[in-house]
């Protein structure tokens, strides 16, 4: 640690330790000498449980009809799929395409995290592709089988995934379920995507049209991809600030690496003073 940089951790130092936590962090300083990436993840997160602490509060003193749980604020989830595109035949229209989903991850910002395998995918035929055989196949069955039946030699091949689809799989309608469950009683929550076109449709899918979405959610899902273009972020950024993961193409892996590249541009965001 330099001698300027020695410095600046003492300036926070003393700033806390005198001034108070919340005058510190909230009113002081953005703290943009301190070049840490931790430091700066950690001090966004203590912004943002602040607001909800404080809007939970505050509506605590408004009405009765506020004392409702925290988990009820709006919330930030994080998903990603993984899905076969192919194509239906229908004798009166032809062939059209589609999209079979394969798993979903979620993680909402406090951390909490959803994985599901659907065990209704269609995995006759999309065995068949051999970048879905390598990239997506090879990670569930990468991700499940150290913690599976020890007593069998199993080997990666169709009959393997077969199997492990339906041990751990679950249908569409329990992946709803669950997803009603995860949610909880937050009845406005905000989802997030990376390229998320595809993902936001076959999530949609899964409650069936767009309307039988819930009501009070969105019929849309935020692309950070997007968020990254209107602020200029280049994949030169990316790569420096949020790499891709290395387990990338596992649903749940991808939707934690989804929520951390939202704090990061949020941070970049906050450094820049972005509105």
């Amino acid at each position: 640690m330099t001698n300027k940089e020695k410095e600046d951790w003492e300036r926070v130092q003393y700033r806390m330790n005198n001034e108070g936590f919340d005058y510190c962090f909230t009113h002081y300083s953005n703290w943009d000498e301190i070049k840490d990436k931790t430091f700066h993840e950690l001090r966004i997160n203590y912004l943002n449980s602040q607001k909800k602490l404080e809007e939970y509060i505050d509506r605590m003193n408004e009405d009765d009809e506020w004392r409702i749980n925290l988990k009820e604020l709006k919330m930030k989830y994080f998903l990603d799929t993984e899905f076969f595109e192919t194509e239906l035949s229908i004798r009166q229209i032809g062939v059209i395409p589609t999209i079979d989903l394969i798993s979903i991850g979620i993680v909402d910002e406090d951390g909490r995290e959803f994985y599901k395998l659907n065990n209704e995918h269609k995995l006759d035929y999309s065995w068949e592709n051999d970048w879905l055989k390598k990239n997506v196949f090879k990670q569930i069955y990468n991700e499940i089988i150290p913690n599976f039946d020890h007593d069998k030699n199993f080997i990666f091949d169709e009959e393997t995934l077969k199997l492990l689809f339906s041990v751990f799989g679950s249908t569409r309608k329990e992946i709803v379920e669950e997803i009603l469950s995860f949610v909880g009683k937050d009845k406005t929550p905000k989802f997030y995507g990376y390229y998320a076109d595809y993902d936001w449709v076959v999530f949609a899918q899964l409650f069936g049209r767009m309307t039988d979405l819930p009501k009070g959610w969105p019929m849309y899902c935020v692309d950070l991809r997007q968020m990254m273009d209107q602020n200029g972020l280049t994949r030169k950024w990316k790569e420096k600030n949020c790499p891709d993961p290395l387990m990338e193409h596992s649903a749940l892996e991808d939707a934690r690496w989804n929520r951390e590249l939202y704090n990061q541009i949020c941070i970049f965001n906050d450094r820049n003073n972005v509105n």
